[in-house]
């Protein structure tokens, strides 16, 4: 079974939200070693193994340094890497078909789709305007506690140029209870747009 390698925060995002099991492995390769699973656990915010004792492995912050250690450094066989047995994008895109202009957004497609060009706007409680900008992500560190912290990339736009304001922090609560709806779709070829 092939294996898709966590190169980014998105890429962590995007894992997380889909609650995917990611296989660990050291040396810098897949076949040097046994490649454990573990699992986001929401409960005690953290990986742990996914196993029946439940052991701790490591916070998100712990994962993230690893991937961008190895990002910096592709060739150190020091870090440990991370793995899905699932493409994070992909076939599961299929699922948006009948994505279209209007709809309400879930945290799940904000976070799949944002860096692919999605944006969505709020009414309630102001007329705000959320997207993706990658230089902002690479500016940004996780700041905060859940549900207040902000992901790198995932900012208020300026609703008229567009531009990145500040991360997103307090909005998270509304677009998990469906605030927000699609303004623009995302640039895939899979999705038919559909008007209203």
């Amino acid at each position: 079974m092939p294996l898709y390698e966590i190169k980014s925060a998105r890429d962590l995002e995007i894992a997380i939200a889909r609650k995917l099991p990611l296989r660990v492995s050291c040396c810098g390769g897949l076949g040097c070693c046994n490649k454990d699973e573990i699992i986001w656990d929401s409960n005690e915010n953290k990986f742990v193994e996914n196993d029946d004792d439940r052991d701790h492995y490591a916070t998100k912050d712990v994962i993230l340094e690893n991937i961008q250690l190895n990002y910096n450094d592709p060739n150190d066989m020091e870090e440990d890497r991370y793995w899905s047995e699932q493409p994070l994008i992909g076939k599961n895109l299929k699922k948006a078909t009948t994505m279209k202009i209007g709809d309400i957004i879930t945290i799940e497609q904000f976070l799949k789709l944002a860096p692919l060009g999605l944006t969505a706007i709020s009414s309630s409680p102001t007329d705000t305007l959320i997207g993706y900008c990658p230089k902002e992500a690479v500016k940004c560190i996780e700041i905060g506690e859940e549900p207040l912290k902000a992901i790198p990339g995932y900012v208020l736009l300026d609703k008229d140029t567009k531009e990145a304001g500040t991360h997103i922090r307090g909005y998270w609560t509304y677009i998990d209870r469906g605030a927000f709806k699609i303004h623009t779709l995302p640039n895939i070829p899979l999705l038919k747009r559909r008007s209203l």
